[in-house]
């Protein structure tokens, strides 16, 4: 009798735990991550072992940046069932965010020998081959995608962004035609734009081509939630607070941390940084460890602190600052020392560190700052083109593009101002014209000795997880400079904010 009454208790709690499970499934797919979360955990303090909830919460780690938390999560689930096709597959993207992705191929990999026709996996393993260099891989794993889902529109922009196009195939006139159907949602349609943009561009049909490229970055505005006098707040905040008495005041106050271990490259995006970082991790003293959030993660993590504006202000009053930039230039130098133990020199391309070139300085005295510099119309029309994964809310519309780029302008002026002689800046422009000559200046200015092979970056392996992942695996060309007047007529808007 007492067996029942536990089997009906068990029965029950079962039940509850699904309805729990549905309920945080619903949470999660609406992007209320908060909420699924805390239902998850509820869910694992009754049942430790449930698949779905150590694996779920284990997406949603990754989604918010805690990829260690991630991986023993989603790797706990696979403990659980091997045969999780979806855990194999959120497990290489956790692997691949970690920069370890010779284990997410493996992951992918895995996933496909469980589920051959898995379109998802064979997208994310064509990603990884590309950040890897491997770019013939990743057109058959895209290839692959379209093959068992043939309107996925994601994988048919990562295709054109990879592949060269000679003449108008088969794979232009399927994305047109999906890109036509009324059916087709703004999302998928988005994703095709940008494919036939470059698609289009590579034909030099350049009309058709910027009005693919007109249609994707509106369809893509409108899923943005941006305000362009948001943005002036922040970088007016940051000339108020980082101003010349605030430095001067601060100057000597991270001379605790003497590691002259990183290698700032900042700027705009699609202004060379990842051509110069990878020029720099040819040479044997050099990791190139990519674009990472470490600063702003850092920043955003102090108290009181909701934005970056919220950060920068409590820099400001904090009383104990020296304390404070000790502290944050001993976390970032960690963490960075994380990508590599050996390295000499790891650099970090995070290009919106330019943001942060008062701090840098300030807690990381000896840290070398690279500024990439590049044409205006050609660095702000190069950013029209790219569809970029993570956020750049600025960068799809071309009054608000032109209006971001001077505010990056004049913060420069102002960081040239207050830090003379600290920031290496290096033009775009005279670097393709010149490439032995600025090589042999950059390596300088970072106190290396030279190295034939940084003439042969493309040559060189590891990461590049960036717009530019299949432009920098080739040797340096010069179809990119001034390609904007090819569009001259159709860039008048954004001409005009720049010459404001």
């Amino acid at each position: 009798m007492a067996s029942g009454k536990q089997n009906i208790k068990s029965n029950q709690q079962a039940i509850e735990i699904s309805d729990a499970i549905i309920l945080a499934i619903k949470h999660h797919q609406a992007g209320k991550l908060n909420q699924a979360e805390k239902i998850y955990r509820q869910i694992l303090h009754f049942d430790p072992n449930n698949v779905i909830a150590n694996h779920h919460l284990g997406v949603i780690a990754h989604q918010v940046g805690k990829n260690d938390i991630a991986v023993q999560l989603i790797g706990k689930a696979l403990s659980i069932r091997p045969d999780y096709v979806e855990a194999h597959n959120n497990l290489g993207n956790t692997l691949k965010k970690q920069g370890r992705l010779d284990d997410a191929v493996v992951s992918y990999k895995k996933a496909l020998s469980i589920k051959p026709d898995y379109a998802e996996a064979h997208y994310n393993l064509g990603n990884t081959f590309k950040e890897q260099g491997r770019l013939d891989d990743a057109v058959v794993s895209y290839k692959k995608a379209l093959s068992v889902k043939p309107d996925y529109a994601e994988a048919h922009r990562a295709l054109a962004s990879t592949h060269k196009y000679t003449a108008h195939n088969q794979q232009i006139m399927l994305m047109e035609n999906i890109f036509r159907k009324k059916e087709t949602s703004d999302d998928k349609k988005m994703h095709l734009a940008f494919g036939l943009g470059k698609a289009y561009e590579d034909l030099k049909k350049f009309d058709i081509a910027f009005n693919y490229l007109l249609e994707g970055n509106k369809l893509k505005r409108e899923t943005c939630n941006y305000s362009p006098k948001g943005e002036q707040k922040i970088f007016e905040t940051i000339q108020k607070i980082f101003d010349v008495s605030f430095a001067r005041k601060n100057k000597n106050k991270g001379l605790v941390n003497l590691d002259d271990t990183p290698i700032f490259i900042l700027g705009m995006p699609r202004s060379g940084t990842s051509l110069v970082e990878q020029i720099l991790a040819s040479h044997p003293m050099v990791y190139g460890a990519g674009e990472l959030d470490i600063l702003r993660n850092i920043i955003l993590s102090l108290p009181e602190t909701q934005s970056l504006n919220e950060a920068f202000e409590y820099i400001a009053r904090d009383k104990d600052v020296t304390n404070l930039l000790a502290k944050l230039g001993s976390e970032y130098l960690n963490k960075l020392r994380g990508h590599s133990a050996t390295a000499k020199f790891i650099t970090d391309k995070m290009p919106h560190n330019f943001r942060f070139i008062g701090l840098i300085n300030l807690t990381l005295p000896n840290a070398k700052i690279i500024h990439c510099v590049r044409d205006p119309m050609d660095n702000c029309f190069s950013i029209f083109k790219k569809y970029f994964v993570h956020e750049h809310r600025y960068a799809y519309n071309l009054q608000e593009l032109g209006q971001y780029y001077l505010l990056y302008q004049n913060l420069m002026r102002h960081w040239h101002n207050i830090f003379p002689e600290i920031i290496y800046d290096i033009i775009y422009e005279e670097l393709v014209a010149d490439q032995e000559g600025q090589t042999r200046k950059l390596l300088q200015h970072c106190k290396l000795p030279w190295n034939d092979a940084c003439l042969s970056f493309y040559k060189t392996s590891g990461r590049v997880a960036t717009a530019s992942s299949a432009q920098v695996r080739k040797p340096i060309y010069e179809d990119s400079v001034q390609l904007w007047k090819r569009y001259e007529k159709q860039l008048k808007s954004l001409q005009e904010v720049l010459l404001e």
